[in-house]
């Protein structure tokens, strides 16, 4: 009874932390570059409790030994980087990725002795703004709703003139032209770094719809074996093409619908496990009130 108790808690603890995953997605529905997470579980200690002679009986077909698990636990949560809706804004700052691709951010952070670093940071969701430079009248940046700026192939920040608009092509190639002249000369200031993770289950998510890499994974070097650069000038033969869309959002990519369903089998779940444990506490108490 003791062991029951103890596979139905442990059980119900994952299925608790599965149920967080759930409600986070459903709540993030509607949310620009969001990417769903999906929990997986793998079972804890298992053991095969070998019965006695005794119970060998004639006719009987299976073995004495029979199998006792010790219930489940959540391993691990990965971010499902499956293609969102594109909705069309007719905002030249807003900028969505058709195809397996992030863009990259330089995030503003402090290393462990208090000092001021930027590190890599990725997201999908291209819903850019133009920030003034101090000391700069000339130029402005192209930022994230935080501030953090965009990459460019140069791995440096872009930097666009002040004045201009932009227009950004499928390859991610900056063009700044006159507002006043559309027809005039057109000038290219910078192409956007697009990238590719290769190993995305290590991929952590930091929140506003960014991902980093565990400590471990950020020293220089390192980001090069989990992150690929892409040309999207160049497109392989047989892989699917990565296009920059301008004046596009990209949705979040949450079924509503089977978020539902995996909603009400979880609780289900839970419910079991919860019976599961009222039952054996009940049979404990019937033993220990038993008197001889």
């Amino acid at each position: 009874m003791n062991h029951s108790m103890i596979s139905a808690s442990a059980s119900m603890n994952g299925l608790l932390q599965k149920l967080d995953v759930i409600a986070n997605n459903m709540a993030n529905q509607n949310t620009d570059g969001y990417k769903r997470k999906e929990a997986s579980f793998e079972d804890l200690l298992t053991t095969i409790k070998q019965q006695h002679a005794s119970q060998q009986l004639t006719g009987r077909q299976s073995p004495l030994g029979f199998t006792m698990g010790s219930g489940a636990r959540l391993s691990q949560i990965q971010i499902n980087m499956s293609q969102g809706v594109l909705k069309t804004t007719e905002n030249p700052y807003d900028l969505a990725i058709e195809g397996d691709a992030l863009f990259e951010i330089g995030l503003r952070t402090t290393d462990a002795d208090g000092n001021e670093i930027t590190r890599p940071a990725w997201t999908r969701n291209g819903a850019l703004r133009v920030a003034l430079i101090e000391g700069d009248n000339q130029n402005s940046m192209l930022t994230i709703a935080d501030g953090s700026p965009l990459i460019g192939v140069d791995n440096q920040p872009i930097l666009v003139p002040n004045g201009r608009q932009i227009n950004i092509d499928q390859q991610g190639n900056i063009i700044a032209i006159e507002a006043n002249n559309p027809q005039g000369a057109a000038e290219i200031v910078g192409r956007i770094k697009i990238v590719r993770a290769t190993r995305p289950q290590l991929l952590e998510s930091r929140g506003d719809h960014l991902y980093v890499l565990p400590d471990a994974l950020s020293e220089p070097g390192q980001v090069e074996l989990v992150m690929a650069q892409l040309d999207l000038m160049q497109y392989e033969e047989g892989s699917a093409p990565v296009r920059i869309r301008q004046g596009f959002l990209e949705g979040s990519n949450v079924d509503f619908a089977a978020e539902m369903a995996e909603l009400i089998q979880v609780q289900r779940a839970f419910q079991l496990n919860a019976r599961a444990l009222t039952s054996a506490d009940t049979m404990m108490n019937l033993a220990n009130t038993l008197r001889g």
